[in-house]
């Protein structure tokens, strides 16, 4: 496991680094636990963090560790944005590896040979311990940014995945379903570091996205209170409508809403393409279009940066059950913010 350059598993390979220091001081890594333990994490998770945080890495003084991290950064918008407002912001996405390669590791056939993976890939060991390395050196009250893959969750892929409403896991032996769900499970993980770092979390989707029906996100629903926000992005910029939702351990997430006149005219550009199967059934396809309404808009990034105050301000309890149903119904009923059942069984509801 290799966490660039400077970081690796054996003592004796592992570089000294004279600014080299643990990447959690021991009286943080305890509360970091305690509060893990409170929302129950899986124990592999809790024993990553011990590792991780035991790491000699090189040391970040108060004022250079993170206010906010943006995974899935695509293009980078959202993080100079945040950079602009003057936030310290890391951003995280597989893109990003090769440009630096190709501009100073291609050069000599040593390093070519040598680096045969990308450690920004989250689907690796390297780089999910990358994104909880990153969240560990980031100050209390961080924001976190998840733009999740969304290729498999939305509606126009549903011919393909065979995810439903009631089947959110989909066809779990095609290779880009299994992918996108070992994604939501480690962004669900990662979630829950950044609220034991007593932060933030802001999900993006595309509004026809099925991945907060996924168990994993059920019970994120199930463990605090969560907050959903639907709205048009052409509000904030965006070159075409794109319904987007927004989900978040804080209530802040209604300062992104927008109007229904934001929604405008029906846009001339196409996302997806049309064709006709074999036997004649009608399919969609996405096109190169659809790729680049992927990258958020300026004024998107402008409103995040001016609501991270408020995202910490009205930041979700650790632990809010408040929501949350009975356990013979957890799987009968979709557990949405602000929304409950009532039932014999749930007097506290």
């Amino acid at each position: 496991l290799k966490l660039g350059f400077w970081i690796q598993v054996t003592p004796s390979q592992r570089q000294p680094c004279n600014n080299a220091m643990p990447a959690l001081p021991v009286d943080e890594l305890k509360k970091v636990l305690k509060r893990l333990l409170i929302l129950k994490a899986p124990k592999v998770l809790m024993m990553a963090v011990v590792y991780l945080a035991f790491l000699e890495v090189p040391a970040l003084s108060p004022e250079a560790q993170y206010d906010c991290v943006e995974v899935f950064a695509g293009a980078g918008a959202l993080t100079r944005c945040l950079q602009c407002a003057g936030f310290q912001t890391c951003s995280l996405d597989i893109g990003m590896w090769w440009p630096w390669m190709e501009a100073r590791g291609l050069k000599t056939k040593r390093i070519r040979k040598s680096c045969t993976g990308n450690p920004l890939d989250l689907l690796s060991p390297a780089g999910f311990a990358l994104l909880l390395l990153a969240i560990l050196q980031s100050k209390d009250g961080v924001v976190v940014s998840f733009g999740l893959v969304c290729s498999s969750f939305v509606a126009i892929s549903r011919g393909s995945t065979f995810r439903s409403y009631f089947l959110p896991h989909g066809d779990v032996s095609s290779p880009s379903v299994a992918k996108g769900n070992l994604l939501a499970y480690r962004t669900y993980l990662a979630m829950l570091l950044v609220m034991a770092k007593k932060g933030v979390w802001v999900l993006e989707q595309p509004f026809s996205s099925l991945v907060f029906r996924m168990d994993c996100f059920q019970k994120m629903c199930r463990t605090t209170k969560v907050f959903k926000q639907s709205f048009w992005m052409r509000g904030w910029g965006s070159s075409t409508a794109k319904r987007t939702t927004l989900w978040a351990n804080s209530s802040a997430v209604r300062f992104f809403s927008t109007t229904k006149k934001a929604k405008g005219k029906k846009s001339s550009k196409k996302l997806a393409d049309i064709y006709y199967d074999a036997t004649g059934r009608k399919r969609y396809k996405g096109n190169k279009a659809l790729r680049a309404s992927q990258q958020y808009p300026i004024g998107f990034g402008v409103r995040f940066a001016q609501t991270v105050k408020h995202l910490k301000n009205e930041r979700s309890p650790l632990l809010d059950h408040s929501y949350a149903p009975c356990s013979s119904f957890i799987r009968n009923f979709d557990v949405m913010p602000g929304k409950g059942h009532r039932c014999r069984k749930c007097s506290n509801i």
